[in-house]
């Protein structure tokens, strides 16, 4: 299709020679339609249909100077829209053309507000003499090297740091090849190829899942976060009264850091016992006052000297905690490197852009990079986070070996990390640690006539108010919507002015999104006491099977619209002269606003002035506060968290 392009404007450069009379240029020859143009496949030119406008509209006279033509049936056409008749015949039009040199076709920006006329057409005549679409050009670089390069390639990046639990299998057997033997001298690159494209089809894949479920991993996300916040808090105000067993303050200690992990277990060949939860209890086992699971004394029971008689498990207690804690990889290597480069990228092309006011091509691909700003934001979310993504570092504090079970589904996705410990996914981590905490509740709050009150409070503390909620919910959207809204406003904006192809798109991403968040938000309210009933197919209830049907619509809706508006933006599939026109023009479009055909138009300067620094710099400079806002709030819940590990046995409840 690159090739058509190329070869249409050839055609069109040939057509436009220089045998015109200057400087009206090219109305010296008659116009020839390029030859072999498939229109339904990209082979649509806006130049091209922009020179057979100019063609109807103006002719020279015997002396070379410019004048309508009012017998085309263009011109007639116009005769609905006399405030551009009137236009039209300004002599600054003649004026501009002529004496600067701007042909509106072709026209660039000068550092000039005036920009050059406007050469407008209706929707029928467009839609009539220029259809199809026009595929992007390979030597037009805001078409697609800004979009693709400038945003979408440094998202990649983003979404590796994403925690995840599958990926798509790449199995030991491509990597097997005796290097030694010359047979596999031309085995090896194929296999090497192959490889290569499975792994590069496996990060696409979890790129679109990303974006497509952005809405539920940020709420997930935030929330495991705020859980995270609450429980130290909680920790911290009962280290400074004196009250919690020592194995309880390691128990919950744990659980910020493992508690992405499923609680029960897999593999067939697993014990029930075998668990996270299980192996958790174990590593608190030795500096227990009471035996499980009691932390308080029964018949008048004695209390174990745990500080006394076992300061080296104590020891080990504080290590095992330090240890998990400082294996997770660092903030600033996963997320805040990567944001400074994507940071510098942004501002680079976004400079760029401001040299090439009044191009469409340049407003758009703008608003496509900010609206793919959501990744960075998932990705600062999952870093801020305490527990760590990889289940292999509590397996070798545990000393288990890891599980015999199927590692794959279907033999295409395996799983991420080998481990006996699953992670939950990011749309479900939220929920697994609040699982952690309702089983540690579970175990220790006590029954209804003697509650623990320490547990008691620890309830009450892991039970998010309504404000609580809300807070949550109103940074979800603000980290969501923000790169919406700024999306939104630059293609809106960008004349026509109105609701069209890519504001649309941008419009149904964000409705799909809060969509998946409803979704979300049933589930965990309705089955907080379930969190494997997503797992099951057999004996669910009819709603269940409605969520499913819900769930897919929504994420159709979200992969159609972020997918699917990306690619035909970079293609050029919204390139076309319906997209053009507001959608509120669609059903009737016999009385529709003229078509601007044209580049460079005061009208295009205006709007690009007016928005896109503003939008620009206002995305970027919040993608640099809330990296810096999770930079921060990590590095003070780690400090915090290092604190109470040392502080583990001061003060501790020994009775």
């Amino acid at each position: 299709m690159a090739l058509v392009s190329l070869l249409l404007l050839s055609s069109l450069a040939a057509a436009l020679n220089t045998n015109a009379p200057a400087p009206y240029w090219p109305l010296g020859t008659p116009y020839q339609q390029p030859a072999h143009i498939q229109f339904r496949y990209g082979g649509q030119s806006s130049t091209d249909c922009c020179v057979k406008a100019v063609h109807e509209l103006f002719a020279l006279t015997p002396d070379g100077n410019l004048t309508l033509n009012n017998t085309s049936a263009l011109h007639a056409d116009l005769a609905a829209y006399p405030e551009y008749v009137n236009y039209i015949n300004w002599t600054w039009f003649a004026d501009t053309w002529g004496k600067n040199g701007q042909f509106p076709c072709t026209a660039t920006y000068a550092d000039n507000a005036a920009g050059t006329p406007e050469v407008k057409v209706p929707y029928a005549w467009c839609a009539d003499q220029c259809p199809g679409w026009e595929l992007s050009r390979s030597k037009k670089l805001s078409q697609w090297v800004a979009p693709f390069v400038g945003f979408i390639l440094p998202a990649v990046v983003f979404c590796l740091a994403i925690p995840r639990r599958r990926k798509l299998h790449v199995g030991a057997w491509f990597f097997d090849a005796p290097l030694d033997r010359l047979s596999n001298v031309i085995k090896i690159p194929v296999i090497a190829a192959i490889s290569a494209v499975l792994v590069t089809l496996d990060t696409a894949v979890w790129l679109s899942i990303c974006f497509a479920l952005s809405g539920p991993m940020l709420l997930s996300g935030i929330y495991e976060a705020y859980l995270d916040s609450r429980i130290l808090g909680y920790l911290n105000r009962k280290y400074e009264n004196g009250q919690l067993t020592m194995d309880m303050r390691a128990r919950l200690l744990y659980i910020v850091l493992v508690g992405n992990l499923d609680l029960g277990t897999h593999a067939p060949d697993e014990e029930p016992e075998d668990t996270a939860w299980n192996h958790v209890e174990a590593l608190t086992d030795g500096i227990r006052i009471y035996p499980a699971p009691r932390q308080h004394s029964v018949d008048g029971e004695p209390a174990v000297d745990v500080v006394t008689l076992h300061q080296d498990r104590i020891g080990s207690t504080k290590t095992r905690l330090r240890t998990m804690l400082a294996c997770q990889y660092s903030f600033g290597s996963t997320v805040g490197a990567p944001v400074v480069f994507f940071a510098g990228g942004f501002i680079y092309t976004l400079t760029d852009t401001l040299t090439h006011l009044g191009d469409n091509d340049s407003s758009h691909a703008l608003a496509f990079g900010m609206w793919w700003m959501v990744i960075p934001h998932i990705a600062i979310v999952a870093g801020l986070l305490l527990a760590g993504n990889n289940p292999n570092t509590l397996e070798g504090v545990v000393g288990r070996g890891g599980s015999a079970g199927t590692p794959t589904i279907f033999g295409i996705f395996g799983l991420t990390y080998e481990s006996r410990y699953r992670p939950a996914w990011m749309w479900f981590r939220g929920r697994s640690k609040r699982d952690w905490t309702r089983k540690t509740l579970d175990t220790y709050l006590g029954d209804l006539k003697a509650p623990d009150i320490d547990m008691a409070q620890f309830s009450k503390v892991t039970r998010l108010s309504n404000s609580d909620w809300a807070t949550v919910y109103g940074i979800v959207c603000v980290l969501l919507l923000l790169p919406f809204s700024l999306a939104f406003i630059t293609s809106y904006s960008t004349p026509l002015v109105g609701l069209s192809c890519r504001s649309a798109t941008f419009l149904v991403y964000a409705l799909s999104q809060v969509w998946l968040i409803a979704l979300w938000t049933l589930t965990f309210s309705k089955h907080a006491h379930r969190p494997s009933w997503c797992y099951q197919w057999y004996s669910k209830p009819s709603w269940c099977y409605a969520w499913y049907a819900l769930a897919i619509l929504g994420g159709t809706a979200a992969v159609f619209s972020a997918l699917g508006g990306t690619m035909m933006q970079i293609m050029g599939l919204y390139r076309n002269c319906l997209c053009q026109l507001p959608m509120q023009y669609w059903r009737d479009r016999r009385h529709t606003p003229l078509l601007v055909v044209s580049v460079n138009s005061v009208d295009d300067i205006h709007q690009a002035r007016t928005y896109w620094t503003g939008t620009g710099s206002g995305g970027v400079a919040f993608l640099g506060l809330i990296c810096y806002s999770g930079w921060w709030y990590q590095r003070r819940l780690k400090g915090v968290f290092r604190e109470l590990v040392e502080n583990i046995d001061v003060n501790a409840r020994l009775y």
